[in-house]
């Protein structure tokens, strides 16, 4: 937060310092976790967690507090250490009636299944948040994301703190192109592609023809 406030002309923290600048911090951080999430990136990552599910129950409603998206679900007797068995994703008929899951599917926010005739155990891959921010201390393992966090932080500051719009506007446009730059290395450092710089001897080589 210490580069945001100097985006604010306070690089002292006279009037924008820790306390002040985090709620705005945490606005930006939303906002970089869902433009990562709706162009694949996988700091995103894809964990799972075991949940149980009462018998009749039509939805699961105990989820991860970091849960993003559903993956994939199994399912098993509760308590029981038998294999988990695949879930199907779809929709089924409303009178449907098992003992067991057979179906899923995420709608009106909320991830729902054919109500099991009893207790039931699930294991759901899922596809986590970034590390929730808690407090000034809270360490942001996304490096690369420094230069787009401290000028979106600035420019919430500036537009709902400060009622600066003409700043505001500066620092967005500011923050929009570190967003793609962010988002473009990130997809980059997914696929693996990497830089060699070619070596003096090379290049001189090649304009010999070998």
């Amino acid at each position: 937060m210490d580069e945001a406030a100097a985006l604010m002309n306070d690089a002292g923290k006279y009037t924008w310092g820790y306390p002040q600048l985090l709620p705005y911090l945490k606005r930006a951080y939303g906002t970089m976790e869902l433009h990562l999430f709706l162009n694949g990136v996988r700091d995103l990552k894809e964990v799972s967690a075991v949940l149980q599910v009462s018998a009749l129950s039509p939805t699961v409603t105990l989820l991860p507090a970091d849960f993003v998206q559903a993956i994939s679900i199994e399912e098993r007797a509760s308590g029981s250490n038998d294999a988990f068995f695949p879930v199907t994703e779809s929709d089924w008929e409303q009178d449907f009636k098992a003992d067991s899951i057979m179906y899923w599917n995420w709608r009106e926010s909320g991830l729902k299944i054919n109500p099991p005739n009893i207790n039931r155990e699930i294991r759901l891959r899922y596809r986590k948040g970034l590390t929730p921010i808690l407090g000034e201390n809270t360490n942001i393992t996304n490096l690369l994301s420094k230069p787009y966090l401290s000028a979106k932080t600035a420019a919430n500051a500036s537009a709902f703190g400060a009622a600066n719009a003409e700043r505001a506007a500066i620092l967005n446009s500011e923050a929009n192109t570190e967003l793609s730059m962010l988002i473009a290395a990130e997809i980059r450092n997914q696929q693996g592609v990497s830089f060699r710089r070619r070596g003096y001897g090379a290049s001189r080589r090649a304009r010999r023809g070998g």
